[in-house]
This record gives C-alpha cells, structure tokens and sequence, in this order.
C-alpha cells in the first residue's frame, strides 16, 4: 500500500436518497424532514419529534388564519361604524386616515389644529371626499376602540407569519440533530488506486 492516506480529500455532496433531502424537506414543512428520517431509521422518538413539528406548524397557521379573519371583521365593523356615525368616505383611505378619524371630531377641526401647530403639508383638501363629522364624542371613542383592536390582531398575525419561518429554522436544526444522534451526518470512505489511497469525509445534508 502505497502513500497511506497521503491525501486526505473533504467533498461536500447532496446524496440522492430519501435522507439526502430531508433538511430540505423541513424547510418546506416542518416535521417532514424528520418524517423522512424516521422511515430511515424506524426510531420512535423521531416519529414523535416529527408529528411535534408539524402540530406546532398547523397551530401556528390556524391562529395565524384565525387572527387574519377576525382582524378583517373588525376592520369591516370599524369602517361600517365611520360611515353609519361619522360620515366617512373609506374610498382610497390609508391606515393614517382612520387614526385621525379616531381622534378630531371633524375635518375642520382636525385641518384647524395642523395648521396651528405648523404642518399645513399634513392637512386634508376641502371637498374631495375626505370630510367627516362625527354625532359625538362617545362614538368618536366606540371607533377609535373598534379600530385599535383590528390593529392589534392584525399585529398578531403579522407576529404568526414570523413563528411559521421560526418554525421552519427549529426542524431544520431539529434534523441535523436526528442526523448526528444516527450517525449519518458524515461518513469516511477510502478510496484506493494503484498509486494513492485516498480518505474521502462526506458531509450529508
């Protein structure tokens, strides 16, 4: 034997089997990839690691859809609320528009105060569907209310799309765990010809 380990070659390399996807795999889904390594290595508590990730996956997205839904009613209801007591046109209105709403009681008074304090840039024009009035100061306060609750479960769900990534990054780790506890993260082959004998160290994602 000629030149012993004389090199020593490191190849990283994606395997074509069922293993060689699963990181993969828990990226898409989480508790897919250890889905895979459980058909690998027929080990329980990778079957139990693998429906753990997927419950908390369809946990978060229900109350993601849930949060999602019950914002957009009550977005419906604070809107329905301006036009029924305050005279509102929603037509082409942002968000800043219903903040405002919630806290002058009409147009004027609202254009009033910005022009006192010195930002007439960041009044509404007369007569082109942004006036409002409301009937009183309590439903004036009912939809500032209606409509700071609809912004905080729309906060919510934004926070729900954030578990679903973090989700995906926790099975992604969670795999490489499985791999390394099974042995079958890394491997060493030699390879040998008439002039070399080569130690290969594989590194399986």
């Amino acid at each position: 034997m000629k030149k012993v380990f004389k090199n020593i070659i490191i190849s990283v390399f994606l395997i074509t089997s069922l293993s060689a996807f699963s990181l993969v795999k828990s990226m898409i889904v989480p508790g897919w990839g250890e889905q895979s390594e459980y058909k690998i290595h027929k080990k329980e508590y990778i079957k139990k690691r693998a429906n753990l990730m997927l419950l908390i996956e369809v946990g978060i997205f229900m109350s993601h859809f849930t949060t999602q839904s019950l914002s957009d009613a009550h977005e419906e209801d604070y809107e329905n609320y301006g036009i029924a007591y305050g005279g509102v046109n929603w037509s082409d209105k942002d968000n800043i528009y219903a903040i405002n709403v919630g806290k002058f009681n009409s147009l004027d008074i609202y254009n009033e105060y910005k022009i006192s304090i010195g930002r007439e840039d960041e009044t509404y024009p007369i007569n082109q569907g942004y006036e409002w009035e409301w009937d009183s100061d309590s439903n004036r306060g009912t939809f500032s209310q209606m409509r700071k609750k609809s912004e905080r479960l729309e906060d919510l769900a934004t926070l729900m799309i954030a578990g679903l990534l973090i989700n995906r990054v926790v099975s992604f780790f969670d795999v490489i765990d499985i791999k390394k506890k099974e042995g079958t993260m890394y491997s060493f082959d030699i390879n040998k010809n008439s002039k070399n004998t080569d130690l290969v160290f594989n590194i399986h994602f």
